[in-house]
């Protein structure tokens, strides 16, 4: 008795023995299995395309342009990052990526051009379930900045504004648009968009340069959100406008009051008059090509007294100078 309670019997330990050995073998055999079955269903999919935000819209639209060749990341919190690069036609796909949350980013070391950053990343955060299939966008522009940063940018950059034109890309016959929006304003030069009006607000893709001086965005082109919108103008003395406010409103629209004419002048086909408001003297320019084509303007009077709106425009020499957009910018007194 005591040695069959024991296992003292050969006979019983062996099939004791047996049986424990297959009852393991089933229990590994069915944990592998489950293993398999859960590593299998635990995974998602997420594909999508890398785009080339081409007008700053921040959206996949018309003119876009499928961009391959950019390495895509799939970061999971804090589980393990996943790469894929996007093919000729811009897709990725993540095939098997384990259930998790995620943010989608890219290795901007992989972007063409040294301007370009990601603009768009939809969903920028997502939760991955098992045998989800999630699609995602990607889009990699020029970086959006206000009037004032992209002053400040640095030479050669490319770079998006949302700003409003003050004069049409027509005024002056030199495609140059000034734009500005609440922060500063900006000449944007050699505009490549063939049609531009005062007062549309627009989209400026633009390289950071410089003209006279000042910055400039070069072979800007605009495109327009919206029309019929009022250009900010700002009430300045003479001084002020002569020294731009200390290169504050540099390319702004401004308007000055009560101004005497002092002196006139011909330079090229264009007239420039000395105003003054008494606060100090300040050069304007009557550009032809904006209308200013008679001689016998009553503004072009000395003693005449101004009101004038214009645009202030660097002259070369540490001041500025106003450029009224057309006859209707000026009014004599």
């Amino acid at each position: 008795m005591i040695g069959h309670v024991g296992f003292t019997s050969p006979r019983f330990r062996g099939r004791v023995a047996v049986g424990t050995t297959l009852l393991l073998a089933f229990t590994a055999a069915c944990e592998d299995d489950v293993s398999r079955v859960l590593t299998i269903e635990a995974t998602g999919v997420v594909q999508g395309f890398v785009y080339f935000d081409r007008n700053g819209s921040r959206v996949a639209d018309q003119g876009d342009t499928l961009l391959g060749g950019v390495r895509v990341r799939l970061t999971g919190r804090p589980g393990p990052v996943l790469t894929a690069t996007s093919g000729a036609d811009g897709g990725f796909t993540f095939a098997a990526a384990p259930v998790g949350r995620y943010t989608l980013a890219i290795d901007t070391t992989t972007l063409p051009g040294d301007s370009l950053t990601l603009t768009r990343a939809d969903p920028d955060s997502l939760l991955l379930g098992a045998r989800d299939s999630v699609a995602a966008e990607i889009g990699v522009g020029f970086p959006q900045l206000t009037v004032a940063q992209a002053r400040v940018a640095a030479l050669g950059r490319k770079v998006v504004v949302v700003a409003v034109t003050l004069n049409d890309r027509n005024t002056f016959g030199d495609t140059t648009v000034h734009v500005a929006d609440t922060s500063a304003a900006i000449r944007t030069t050699r505009v490549l968009s063939p049609i531009v009006f005062t007062g549309d607000s627009v989209r400026v893709v633009g390289r950071r340069s410089e003209r006279d001086g000042q910055p400039t965005l070069d072979q800007a082109t605009m495109f327009t959100i919206t029309i019929g919108a009022t250009p900010p103008t700002q009430a300045l003395t003479t001084a002020l406008a002569a020294l731009a406010d200390s290169g504050r409103v540099d390319a702004a629209l401004v308007r000055i009051t009560d101004a005497v004419v002092g002196d006139t002048a011909t330079v090229g086909a264009n007239r420039r008059l000395t105003v003054n408001d008494g606060s100090g003297p300040l050069e304007m320019q009557l550009d032809s090509l904006a209308g200013f084509t008679g001689a016998a303007l009553a503004a072009d009077t000395i003693g005449a007294r101004l009101d004038v709106t214009g645009l202030v425009v660097p002259a070369g020499n540490g001041s500025w100078r106003l450029k009224p957009r057309s006859p209707t910018d000026v009014v004599a007194n």
